[in-house]
C-alpha cells in the first residue's frame, strides 16, 4: 500500500506555502510511489474568518508588532485539553472549519545587496530602498516588492545614484537565485527568509524583527557572527559602508552563514515523515 502524506500550511505569509511545497517537493522525490497533497488550511475554513485570520496578521506586524509577539509567546508553549485558553481556541478553530534573473541584469562587477520586503510586499520599504541608496560604496541593489504590486511601480520609478544600479522585481519563485547571488540581504528575519539566506551563504543585514520568533532569529544570527543588526534605519548606510568596504569582515560573515545553513531540510523533513509514516504501516 503506497503512503499517503498531508502536508499542511496557512496562508498567512509567503514563507509557510513556500516551506511547505519545498517539503512536498522533497517528499514526491525521495518517494515517488506516495501520495502526496499540499493543503492550505486556510481553504477550509469560512470566508469571513479566512479573511479576519489573515488581515489580523497583517495588521498587526504592521501597526502592533509587540501585541504580535505577546501571542506568539502566549502560544509558544505545548497545547493542554486541562488549560480552558486551549480549550477556547481549540473551539474556536474547530466551528470556523469547513468541509532567473542573474543573467538578465546581475552584472557582477560590484557587491550585490538584496532588499527584501515579504511575500505580501509591507513595511517600510521605501524607507530602507532611500537608506541603501545612500551607501557611498557602489552597489547592485535587488529590491523584491512581492505582490505588493503599487509598491513595485513606486519603487520602479526611484533614479538610484549615478554610483549605484537598481533592479525592482514584483514576486518572484527565483528567490534562490537571487540569495545566491547576494552578499547581504537587507530583510526582517522571518522564519523562511533566514533560513534561504543560510542556506545560500548571504549575510544578512536585519531591520524591524518583530518581536517573538523574529526577534529570536535575530539573537541567533548575531550570536553566530552571520548577521548585523539595523537598530536606526538612520545608521543603515554607515553599517553597509563599513561591512562593505571589509571583504574580510563580509567573508567571515557569509561563512558563518553557511555553516549555519541546512539547505537540504526538506529533504531532512521529508526523510523524517517518511520513517514514522512507513513504521505506521508496518
Amino acid at each position: 500500500m503506497s503512503k499517503c502524506i498531508l502536508v499542511l500550511s496557512a496562508s498567512v505569509g509567503a514563507g509557510h506555502l513556500r516551506a511547505a511545497q519545498a517539503v512536498a517537493l522533497a517528499l514526491r522525490e525521495l518517494d515517488p510511489t506516495a501520495m502526496v497533497e499540499q493543503l492550505d488550511v486556510l481553504t477550509l475554513t469560512n470566508a469571513v474568518f479566512r479573511r479576519l485570520y489573515g488581515k489580523a496578521y497583517l495588521d498587526l506586524v504592521n501597526h502592533a508588532p509587540h501585541t504580535l509577539g505577546y501571542f506568539y509567546d502566549l502560544m509558544d508553549r505545548p497545547v493542554s485539553a486541562e488549560r480552558k485558553s486551549d480549550q477556547l481556541r481549540y473551539l474556536v478553530e474547530k466551528l470556523n472549519l469547513t468541509a532567473f534573473l542573474k543573467s538578465q541584469h546581475l552584472q557582477g562587477d560590484r557587491p550585490v545587496v538584496l532588499l527584501l520586503s515579504g511575500g505580501f510586499g509591507v513595511g517600510p520599504v521605501d524607507q530602507l530602498l532611500a537608506q541603501v541608496l545612500g551607501v557611498g560604496t557602489p552597489v547592485e541593489v535587488v529590491v523584491v516588492a512581492g505582490r505588493n504590486e503599487e509598491l513595485r511601480r513606486r519603487l520602479a520609478m526611484v533614479t538610484p545614484p549615478a554610483r549605484h544600479r537598481l533592479v525592482v522585481v514584483g514576486y518572484t519563485e527565483k528567490m534562490d537565485e537571487l540569495m545566491t547571488v547576494a552578499d547581504v540581504v537587507v530583510s526582517k528575519p522571518g522564519g523562511l527568509t533566514t533560513s534561504e539566506a543560510l542556506a545560500c551563504g548571504a549575510a544578512m543585514a536585519v531591520v524591524n524583527p518583530i518581536p517573538g520568533q523574529e526577534s529570536r532569529n535575530s539573537d541567533f544570527l548575531l550570536e553566530n557572527g552571520a548577521a548585523l543588526k539595523i537598530n536606526n534605519l538612520a545608521t543603515l548606510p554607515f553599517k553597509l559602508d563599513k561591512v562593505l568596504a571589509d571583504p574580510k569582515r563580509l567573508a567571515q560573515l557569509k561563512r558563518n552563514a553557511k555553516r549555519l545553513g541546512r539547505p537540504r531540510a526538506a529533504f531532512e523533513v521529508a526523510r523524517l515523515a517518511l520513517e514514522w509514516a512507513t513504521s505506521r504501516h508496518n
